[in-house]
C-alpha cells in the first residue's frame, strides 16, 4: 500500500514556504520509483493531493514552481525534525540573582 506524507512548512522569519514529501510505495522498486518521478507521474499525483488538502491556490503555486516540493529521499535530515519551533537564544530570560541590601 502506498503512503504519501505532505508536510506544509512555512518559516515565519524568512517567509520561505515548501512542502516536504515522504513517498513510499512497496510495490515499486527504486528504479521504477525514480522513473515515475522523472516522467512527472509522482509530481502530478502529489500536486493533486496537495490541492485536496491545501486548496487550489497552493496547488497552482506548486505547478508554477513558486513553492518547491522537497523529497525526504533527497533530504533525509527533514524526516526527524522536532515538532516545536526553536526559540532564539536572545529571547530566553536572563539568570536571576538575589540582591541583598
Amino acid at each position: 500500500m502506498r503512503k504519501i506524507v505532505l508536510d506544509f512548512v512555512f518559516d515565519e522569519r524568512s517567509g520561505d514556504t515548501r512542502i516536504v514529501v515522504g513517498y513510499e510505495d512497496p510495490e515499486l522498486s527504486t528504479l521504477e520509483l525514480n522513473e515515475a518521478i522523472r516522467d512527472g507521474h509522482v509530481r502530478d499525483e502529489i500536486i493533486a493531493l496537495a490541492e485536496t488538502m491545501f486548496g487550489q491556490d497552493i496547488a497552482g503555486r506548486l505547478r508554477d514552481g513558486k513553492i518547491p516540493l522537497v523529497c525526504t529521499d533527497h533530504h533525509p535530515e527533514l524526516l526527524d525534525q522536532p515538532a516545536g519551533v526553536p526559540l532564539p537564544q536572545a529571547a530566553t530570560p536572563g539568570r536571576k540573582q538575589e540582591q541583598k541590601q
